[in-house]
């Protein structure tokens, strides 16, 4: 399926789902709280759903992966292997690239901070303000659903944009898990490292990170 067709069938079960719950509540004339609740999340996933197709970075593109549930065994080994060794390596490989250099300075990286990169391929060398970047090795085919631990599987990100392409992989994993394809985010024509207008930038966790995500998109925390 193309990438637009699964957003009309997301949509479409969402309010069908909103449809039924409201015709629940006319029925027996007072809603539950388990109703309200469905309802105030099947709106937010709805709103989701439509400001990320309006906010995406030029710099990254929507595609359709197949969804091959993978074994949790086969998946944690290969999160194992990406964290100990694959991850940093993908760093070091990218940083010490020449053809990067230019996408790593719009990033907002300085030359120094791409050389300490290209040494050992570990972000906590970097700081500033006494925080680590928010730069993220992320899979464009999760591990989870059929992904592999190769390069061409990367894009170096923005750990809010990051959380956004998660949040857009739980959405169809609660409400449409039958489906055999999964909508992801890919960078346009490959790159490595997509330009992302905030660059890289001290990290964010919690509160903050969520609230870098819903500004981003312009929604409410």
């Amino acid at each position: 399926m193309h990438y637009s067709e699964i957003f009309q069938a997301l949509a479409d079960h969402i309010q069908n789902n909103i449809d039924e719950t409201k015709r629940d509540i006319g029925t027996a004339h007072m809603p539950t709280q388990a109703q309200k609740e469905k309802l105030r999340k099947a709106a937010e996933d709805l709103n989701f759903l439509h400001a990320i197709q309006v906010k995406l970075p030029a710099s990254l593109e929507f595609c359709s992966l197949p969804s091959r549930r993978v074994d949790h065994a086969v998946s944690q080994k290969l999160r194992r292997e990406f964290r100990n060794s694959v991850k940093s390596a993908f760093i070091e490989a990218t940083a010490y690239n020449p053809k990067n250099k230019k996408a790593l300075l719009d990033m907002k990286l300085t030359e120094s901070e791409i050389k300490t990169l290209s040494a050992h391929g570990l972000v906590r060398d970097i700081e500033r303000d006494g925080r680590h970047l928010d730069i993220i090795v992320d899979h464009i085919h999760d591990l989870t659903l059929g992904g592999e631990n190769e390069f061409d599987n990367f894009m170096l990100i923005p750990d809010y944009i990051n959380q956004i392409k998660s949040r857009l992989i739980h959405v169809q994993e609660r409400i449409a898990p039958e489906y055999p394809e999964r909508l992801s985010i890919k960078p346009q024509g490959g790159a490595a490292v997509p330009f992302i207008e905030t660059g890289f930038r001290p990290r964010e966790t919690g509160t903050q990170l969520c609230q870098q995500v819903n500004t981003f998109l312009g929604l409410e925390l």
